[in-house]
């Protein structure tokens, strides 16, 4: 459709882009007016449900990504992220919406012009634009606007801009305060009355709102504790919604994988499956691995640098030594027999967030003799993160003041299993 005569050159039809992308779509004609991927969409023509995905569009005048000019149609639905230059009555949609509408439709390419120049829509002449924002650069001499260049005579309704991309604080047909933050742009409750059910969707802290039939690309971020390493497969880390990604876990040399956490799995297996279809985030957790083998090896946790260690316990063994036992630097009046691991008499407490696997063996005999202290038990603090497991306290003597237990005297968040 073109300008020249809106009645009878325009298009006058229904496009339905049925949610799907035009993708890099370029047209330079700097000399021309009404330009864009319609010239000229008339007073019947009505386009919705298109993506307009990069490229570029170029003319003088009514230049926009979608449309040079609406004249008395309707745009419902449709994005455009691609740049566009021209004169006057530049937008990036949109260049001149007069006695049309625009309705859930957003812009988000750099808009360069001279006069009326607008993020969404360069000139807007009775006309309504509603529920619709834009967040991409806009340039001009005259009449700028961060969403609408200018808009004699029409109405705006519930539309937004980023001040901060767009280099805009004000906009035609729109108070100020419809300019937002890029924070403000990433929250829900700044669209007040949109449908966030059925047209748009939005990752809360995260992304622009965006049309739910075409979602962007999503982030699969990956994070690791410990000495190892996460391939994905397939590899890159932004996927298509929908697409299924493999995670592999590779511990490093000396190291043991513990598991996954956040994206809703808890696998401690090393390969697991998540369908993207939302950003998501997943964190490899991984930890120094330990074989212990005789008691000396078992009072050493309580003074080692790795309270996040995976030990294993690889035989039973017979504690009962332990009544015998004196803490470094005391006489005999007091034997204390085994320090427990972890210790609370610090300003800052060492809990043990680490893995203990009593493999299915047993500790036999153990003596703790602290009677003035808190926290007595084979594990004085056991925090988040930390497990004890498969593990067998027999014939044991543990005497404490306060949080006084045999195997765990004070558990903050760990986890004890089949002990």
């Amino acid at each position: 459709g073109t300008i020249a005569n809106p009645s009878a050159t325009s298009f006058q039809g229904i496009f339905d882009g049925n949610g799907k992308r035009i993708i890099g779509l370029t047209i330079n004609r700097s000399g021309e007016n009404g330009v864009g991927l319609f010239g000229c969409i008339g007073t019947s023509g009505s386009v919705q449900n298109l993506i307009l995905e990069g490229g570029g569009v170029a003319g003088k005048e009514y230049v926009g990504n979608l449309a040079g000019q609406v004249k008395g149609g309707r745009v419902e639905s449709c994005a455009a992220t691609g740049s566009i230059s021209g004169v006057r009555l530049t937008g990036g949609l949109v260049g001149s919406n007069s006695s049309g509408t625009i309705e859930n439709c957003c812009a988000t390419g750099e808009v360069t012009g001279n006069s009326s120049v607008g993020g969404l829509v360069g000139g807007n002449t009775q006309s309504f634009v509603r529920n619709s924002f834009a967040t991409g650069a806009v340039t001009g001499s005259s009449y700028v606007g961060g969403l609408v260049g200018s808009s004699p005579q029409s109405t705006v309704t519930a539309c937004y801009w980023d001040k901060a991309t767009t280099g805009q604080v004000v906009s035609a047909g729109s108070d100020a305060g419809f300019g937002k933050t890029t924070a403000e742009m990433k929250q829900m409750a700044t669209f007040a009355g949109w449908d966030f059910a059925s047209i748009w969707g939005i990752v809360e802290g995260q992304s622009y709102p965006y049309l739910r039939f075409s979602p962007p690309p999503f982030r699969l971020s990956v994070s690791i504790v410990g000495p190892g390493s996460v391939t994905l497969n397939p590899p890159g880390g932004v996927y298509a919604p929908g697409t299924p990604v493999t995670l592999t876990a590779t511990p490093a040399a000396g190291a043991r994988f513990a598991g996954w956490t956040g994206a809703g799995t808890s696998e401690t297996v090393l390969s697991i499956s998540l369908l993207v279809d939302a950003p998501k985030g997943v964190t490899a957790h991984f930890r120094r691995n330990y074989e212990i083998r005789t008691l000396a090896e078992l009072q050493a946790i309580a003074t080692s640098d790795d309270f996040d260690g995976y030990y294993t316990l690889m035989n039973d063994l017979d504690a009962s030594g332990t009544a015998n036992w004196n803490d470094a630097g005391t006489t005999d009046a007091v034997r204390e027999g085994f320090r427990p691991i972890g210790t609370a008499l610090s300003a800052t407490p060492s809990y043990f967030r680490g893995v203990f696997d009593g493999n299915g063996k047993k500790i036999t005999g153990l003596t703790i003799n602290r009677p003035g202290a808190s926290h007595a038990g084979l594990f004085a603090l056991l925090g988040r993160g930390g497990e004890i497991r498969n593990l067998t306290l027999e014939n044991c003597w543990v005497t404490g003041d306060t949080n006084v237990g045999a195997l765990v005297a004070y558990n903050s968040e760990g986890t004890v299993v089949n002990c």
